[in-house]
C-alpha cells in the first residue's frame, strides 16, 4: 500500500515511485494526517518567526538563523526533545494557531493506528515530510536516539512487529548518484 501527505510535493513523489513498479495495482491514498507540523501565523514567513523564540529559548544567537540555521538546527535537533521546539513554536505563534506537540502527534499517532489496523504483513511505503519522518520515527521506536534530521527524497525503513519495532535503514541516498546530491 502507499500513502502520502495530501501536499502536493508528496503527492508527485508518491506518484514517480508507483510509475516505477512492476505492479501496476498501487494506489496512492493521500491522507492530511501526514502534512508537516502546521506552524500557524509563521507560514510562509522567514525561519525567523518560528525558530526565534526555539534559538532564545536554548540560548543560541538569533542572528544565526541567517547565517548558520542548518547547522545550528542540527545541534537543536539532536540535543532537544520534538515535543519541547513544537511547543515553544506554538507558544509563540502570536495567533496561536500552530500546532503544538500532542496536535502533531496525536495526529501522526491516528495514522500509525489506521495503518496498522489495516494492513497486518503487508509492505507500507509512506511518504510525507521531514518532520513528520522523525515524529513517526520517534512514535514507532522505543529508542528514538540519533534519528534526527533527514535528507530530501531519503529512505527510511522501519519494521513494525508485535513485540517491537525496529530501524532497518535510516536516511538512505545511496541510489543517488553525486550529481544528484548539490
Amino acid at each position: 500500500r502507499v500513502y502520502s501527505s495530501d501536499l502536493n510535493r508528496a503527492i508527485d513523489t508518491a506518484n514517480f515511485i508507483i510509475e516505477k513498479q512492476e505492479d501496476s495495482s498501487l494506489v496512492l491514498e493521500q491522507t492530511p494526517l501526514l502534512r508537516e507540523a502546521y506552524y500557524g501565523s509563521f507560514e510562509g514567513g522567514s525561519e525567523e518567526g518560528p525558530w526565534g523564540p526555539v534559538f532564545d529559548t536554548f540560548g543560541y544567537d538569533r542572528s544565526l538563523i541567517l547565517t548558520d540555521f542548518n547547522q545550528v538546527y542540527r545541534e537543536v535537533l539532536a540535543t532537544h526533545s520534538n515535543e519541547a521546539i513544537r511547543n515553544i513554536i506554538a507558544e509563540n505563534d502570536p495567533m496561536q494557531l500552530a500546532e503544538n506537540y500532542a496536535d502533531y502527534s496525536g495526529r501522526i499517532k491516528r495514522f500509525i493506528d489506521e495503518i496498522t489496523e489495516d494492513n497486518e504483513s503487508e509492505n507500507i511505503l509512506v511518504v510525507n515530510h521531514g518532520g513528520t519522518v522523525q515524529l513517526l520515527i520517534e512514535l514507532l521506536l522505543e529508542d528514538s536516539t540519533g534519528y534526527t534530521e533527514t535528507y530530501n527524497s531519503s529512505t527510511t525503513i522501519i519494521e513494525i512487529h508485535p513485540d517491537g519495532n525496529s530501524m532497518v535503514d535510516f536516511n538512505n541516498i545511496s541510489y543517488f548518484q553525486e550529481d544528484d546530491i548539490s
